[in-house]
């Protein structure tokens, strides 16, 4: 639990640094998601989407875009996603 301490003190700040100046469109917001499903899978060795959903769950590691939206103020509706 120590190594996901780190990663939500250390690396999700630095993934999210900038996120309150610009809007981040659904791809970026997606990439970011993968970043943090790829280091849910190193940590725990878990397998498959459903797995590290399940996981990142457990560790209340919330998705990308719902990270954003706290930082910010900002609710992403999926039409300011698509027109970005």
């Amino acid at each position: 639990m120590i190594t996901v301490q780190l990663l939500k003190a250390y690396c999700l700040p630095l993934l999210l640094y900038g996120s309150e100046a610009i809007l981040r469109s659904k791809s970026q917001l997606q990439d970011l998601n993968n970043c943090i499903n790829r280091s849910v899978y190193k940590i725990f060795g878990v397998a498959g989407a459903e797995a590290v959903k399940d996981v990142r769950n457990f560790i209340a590691l919330d998705d990308v875009a719902v990270l954003v939206e706290r930082r910010t103020g900002t609710v992403f509706l999926p039409r300011q996603i698509l027109e970005m």
